[in-house]
């Protein structure tokens, strides 16, 4: 064994904004040397019995290294000596570390069997329960002696070959990188310790690391060579997934595996198979679904029973038609592939954080119960709840819930902007001093709307769990061009000069504090007013690409800000209620940046009178093309009103429940109708309505789809799933379709084809495109080019000069037969609105 035990201790604390303790993950505070492991082992036990505690977070980090002195580094920081850079870090680790977070949806791995496996090899380990560890899903780090020292290369391999051995895959092999630390563990973690066996044989774990990922050639380069961090940690998760993978002659099935289990299959892609042209070719995108959401760890028997339950719902068609040897062929096919998804190079542009924070997510479709369900847990727990709502006026409803539901009634407080003359911060503290003279044992529940819950400070509020209703939106971006004046913003903000990540954080100069409270804005300056707002928050963190702000003088800059997480982390535990929570850049973007986990809750169950398949009709207008705010705006600005003329007069006299922007609502009025504002959610009273019209554009900007995925992976096509066309379906829940018992027939109608499939998948149904037959001239591009624009400008401004109304009136010429068709209506629509501008 080898005696001489050296790390980097990092127990310094800095503090930005009301956010104080955070431990500095950048400056080494000092080198340690210990004689042995069993050193180390002590003070890894008199942390967990006696170590201080700094406002919830972990105190102390280690890197198994050491690091040389940087002058320019202790340039930045005065009095700093080492900074935790890859650059200055010598490669020579003096143990070896493994953390198990169970993050993989296969078997989870228990603490006391891991170790079991451990101590049977024969292995001196200290191990410790890591701050997210909870009893339902063990997380935990194992520390070991080594024989040697070993480099940051020849961990990745020990880990891959420990994580087949003893950790059934649920180690995470991302945390090998240069300069990577690990915690030491919180007081009252559960340490265990094995201090009479022998140090890793790291020679012989190299060789077995290196024959497993040998298994995976098309990445082995990633690992065995000196690849770039984005390749090794993207291999590690690959020979991961290779080391644990079952055989495909093993046909064992665990009860657990099904399409029941939400972690292995969703139940929307049935409804997929059920309406699909081909069997086939949606059979094998389904499995790959499947495939893919499970790692890659189903045998071939729980693979088959899952084509099994999909096939039986559609009375085992696939089987008749290509018979067992087919279907076998298929699922063969799916073991020889890495599970590996579209989205694997990417890489965050921010640094990862881990708060600690856990949410219970609670997925169903709109109307199955979520709220009434939470407010029975509520009731029956006893506890006091703040209960977070997206509107003011969802709280009523919630109110009534709990009038209805609680045996005794209890104590309840509203804080918003209209529950008092004081402003939400002034509420908070008043309401939170009041509880705390409070003697007697009722339970209180506050309800409040996301915007008081998001925008302000809740931390001294650790004697109430938290259920939020809905996701709140989280994400903004806002997009300025400064070239022809950079210094008009740099006035008003301050970039720091350090990145968090491949970014910098945004922050307002007192000249921009002034100039928000007075208002004392010129026109030059009004591009500030948007981000000074974002940056007033306490809650909203702001930052910009560092190579967008490089290029600032040359093309516009997009600032992103997210409303951070970490308010809530004082609450006894956090329920987030909505449909498809998972999918929200919410929760994604709070995952990468702040390493927010999910639990997911056993949703509850709806039985619906007849299936939504067998009752909605969804009529589309517009074969190509899709929905925006230039389309309804610049391109056909009288396309809402006529589409919702054709609506009024298929359904005359009928209450119609319709939408559009706010901005179009004028031109979109169906007329004895009922307008809902665009992400309206969790009402009941609007059951009454089977006719539904979705006129709105909610497509966000590419460059907020961009930032997006710089954050969190998410690509344009998710965002444009979770912003426009989730709403689109929580509208169509709000009618006749939200009512279980029901069986009348609904019709849905939206713009475009895209729009209309979406809502098919998720609803089932006929679809119909009616574009033919309302006559309306539906725009099949997005957008001219600058020369058919002059042409539009040029022939419309001639044809008003003549007073021709139409392309008929206009004489044939040579000039006129080179105009292309498809302008013609652009041109005519350019007249129609000179002629009305006088």
């Amino acid at each position: 064994m080898r005696n001489l035990v050296s790390f980097s201790l990092m127990n310094d604390f800095i503090g930005y904004g009301d956010h104080e303790g955070k431990l500095h993950k950048g400056v080494i505070s000092s080198v340690v040397h210990y004689a042995t492991f069993h050193d180390l082992a002590d003070i890894v036990r008199w942390m967990a019995d006696e170590g201080r505690v700094h406002k919830g977070v972990e105190p102390y980090g280690i890197v198994p290294s050491r690091f040389v002195p940087c002058r320019a580094e202790q340039k930045k920081f005065a009095g700093m000596r080492y900074a935790r850079k890859a650059t200055y870090e010598k490669d020579e680790l003096s143990f070896f570390y493994i953390d198990i977070d169970n993050s993989k949806p296969s078997v989870k791995v228990n603490m006391d069997l891991a170790l079991a496996k451990i101590e049977a090899a024969g292995l001196s380990y200290v191990a410790y329960t890591t701050r997210s560890h909870t009893q339902e899903c063990h997380r935990f780090r194992v520390l070991f002696p080594v024989d040697r020292v070993i480099c940051r290369a020849e961990a990745v391999k020990i880990a891959v070959a420990m994580n087949a051995k003893w950790i059934s895959g649920q180690a995470d092999l991302s945390v090998y990188d240069g300069a990577d630390f690990i915690y030491l563990p919180l007081p009252k973690a559960d340490v265990r310790c094995r201090l009479d066996g022998e140090a890793l044989d790291t020679a012989s774990l190299v060789q077995d690391g290196e024959a497993l990922i040998a298994q995976c050639p098309l990445r082995q380069i990633g690992v065995t060579k000196a690849g770039s961090q984005k390749e090794r940690k993207r291999v590690a998760k690959d020979v991961a997934t290779l080391a644990v993978r079952p055989s495909v002659d093993d046909h064992s099935i665990r009860p657990e595996i099904g399409v029941h289990n939400p972690d292995v299959f969703c139940p929307a892609w049935l409804e997929l198979y059920l309406n699909s042209d081909s069997h086939w070719e949606t059979m094998r995108a389904i499995l790959g679904k499947v495939w893919k959401r499970t790692d890659g760890t189903l045998t071939f028997g729980e693979t088959r029973k899952i084509f099994g339950d999909i096939d039986a719902a559609e009375g085992d068609y696939f089987l008749k038609k290509y018979g067992e040897d087919s279907v076998q062929e298929l699922i063969r096919w799916y073991f020889t592939l890495p599970p590996s998804g579209a989205n694997d190079n990417w890489q965050p542009i921010l640094s990862e954080e881990d708060i600690g924070l856990t949410i219970d997510v609670m997925e169903a479709e709109c109307g199955a119960g979520k709220t009434y369900v939470t407010v029975g847990d509520m009731a029956a727990s006893w506890d006091n709840y703040v209960f977070a709502a997206p509107k003011i006026s969802d709280l009523r409803a919630i109110r009534e819930q709990i009038g209805a539901v609680y045996g005794v009634r209890p104590q309840i407080i509203a804080i918003h902007s209209e529950a008092g003359d004081d402003r939400v911060p002034s509420q908070l503290t008043q309401w939170r001093r009041q509880l705390d003279r409070r003697t007697d044992k009722k339970p209180v529940v506050v309800l409040t709307t996301h915007a008081a819950l998001m925008m302000h400070n809740w931390r001294d509020w650790s004697d109430f769990r938290l259920v939020i209703d809905e996701v709140p939106e989280v994400f903004m971006t806002q997009t300025i061009n400064i070239k022809n004046n950079p210094d008009v913003l740099a006035r008003h903000v301050r970039v720091s000069k350090m990145t968090d990540g491949r970014c910098h954080r945004v922050a307002m100069r007192k000249a921009g504090r002034e100039a928000l409270a007075s208002h004392d804005f010129d026109d030059s300056q009004s591009i500030n007013k948007e981000v000074l707002g974002y940056l007033s928050s306490r809650n909203l963190k702001t930052w910009v690409a560092a190579e967008d702000w490089a290029k600032r003088d040359k093309q516009a800059i997009t600032f992103f800000s997210m409303i951070t997480p970490e308010k809530l982390i004082g609450f006894k535990s956090v329920r987030m209620l909505g449909d498809e929570v998972t999918k929200s850049i919410t929760l994604r973007a709070w995952a990468a940046k702040w390493g927010v986990k999910v639990k997911k809750l056993n949703p509850p169950a709806r039985h619906r009178k007849v299936a939504t398949g067998d009752r909605v009709t969804i009529r589309y207008f517009a074969e190509s093309g899709d929905a925006s705010l230039s389309l309804f705006g610049d391109k056909q600005p009288d396309l809402l009103h006529k589409m919702s003329d054709f609506i009024e007069a298929e359904h005359p006299g009928e209450d119609v429940l319709w939408t559009a922007n706010e901005r179009f609502r004028a031109d979109a009025e169906i007329k004895g109708g009922t307008y809902l504002t665009p992400r309206t959610h969790g009402r009941n009273d609007l059951q009454r309505h089977t006719v539904l019209a979705w006129l709105a554009a909610m497509k966000p900007s590419t460059a907020t789809g961009a930032a997006v995925q710089g954050v969190c992976g998410m690509t344009y096509d998710d965002v444009v799933e979770w912003r426009e066309y989730n709403c689109m379906y929580q509208f169509a829940m709000r009618g006749n379709l939200r009512d279980p018992d029901s069986a009348l027939p609904v019709s849905i109608y939206v713009y475009s084809r895209k729009q209309a499939d979406y809502l098919h998948r998720r609803l089932g149904g006929k679809v119909e495109h009616v574009g033919d037959r309302s006559g309306l001239p539906v725009a099949t591009k997005a957008s001219l080019s600058s020369s058919q624009r002059k042409q539009v400008q040029t022939w419309s401004d001639k044809m008003v000069a003549h007073g021709w109304q139409n392309w008929a009136e206009v004489p044939a010429s040579k000039t006129k037969s080179k105009v292309a068709v498809e302008l013609v209506a652009n041109i005519e629509r350019a007249v129609a609105r000179k002629l009305k501008d006088g």
